[in-house]
């Protein structure tokens, strides 16, 4: 069985997609995703699945062992091959002009890591831990179990009444975001989650 890396429903090991949340469970983004299993931070940390990636990140579901909880991880892996690539289970810096960006790049990672440590609102995923290791950054932040905005378009189940309150929400979490210093650069569907029984 394949568990969902959103919802957690099991499905068939030739499933494509998740049965009760529709989520693509197969992708090319876990070409260069740490494997399952992969500890991080001196153990605290253990991948258990690949949620998604980006430009910048590969976002991870990782079990805390120190909390006893779930947690997703994100790993500063840009997309761009001329400043970083995937060494087993660290990133290598590459030479040259454009690999030299990738310090100041994970510099401003961290940065605005910081940043997002400081801001708690109900509509902004938390910040819980911060660090380096493997060459690059990771950022832990509180899983939030339920399903993408990109779902529930595919699934046409959200009625205009409902779809204007969540982008109230939307919006009230971006303007948060902003009051702190930071612009998020990658507002999409995919990266907007619907928590499970919130109204």
């Amino acid at each position: 069985m394949i568990p969902c890396p959103v919802c957690n429903h099991e499905n068939a090991p030739e499933a494509q997609e998740c049965a009760a949340c529709l989520t693509t469970l197969e992708r090319d983004e876990a070409q260069d995703a740490l494997p399952v299993g992969t500890e991080l931070a001196d153990g605290r940390y253990c991948i258990e699945a690949l949620l998604g990636r980006g430009g910048f990140a590969v976002t991870y579901r990782a079990y805390d062992r120190h909390l006893e909880e779930p947690v997703a991880i994100k790993e500063l892996l840009p997309t761009d091959t001329r400043l970083c690539r995937r060494s087993g289970d660290g990133v290598t810096v590459l030479s040259g002009q454009e690999g030299g960006d990738f310090p100041r790049v994970r510099e401003q990672f961290k940065q605005e890591a910081k940043l997002l440590r400081k801001l708690r609102h109900p509509r902004v995923v938390g910040c819980v831990h911060l660090f380096e290791a493997n060459g690059t950054a990771y950022l832990v932040m509180d899983l939030v179990k339920g399903r993408t905005l990109e779902v529930a378009i595919r699934e046409h189940s959200l009625e205009q009444a409902e779809a204007l309150r969540l982008f109230e929400q939307l919006l009230d979490g971006v303007e948060a975001v902003h009051e702190v210093g930071l612009v998020h650069r990658d507002i999409n569907p995919r990266n907007v989650m619907l928590e499970e029984g919130s109204g």
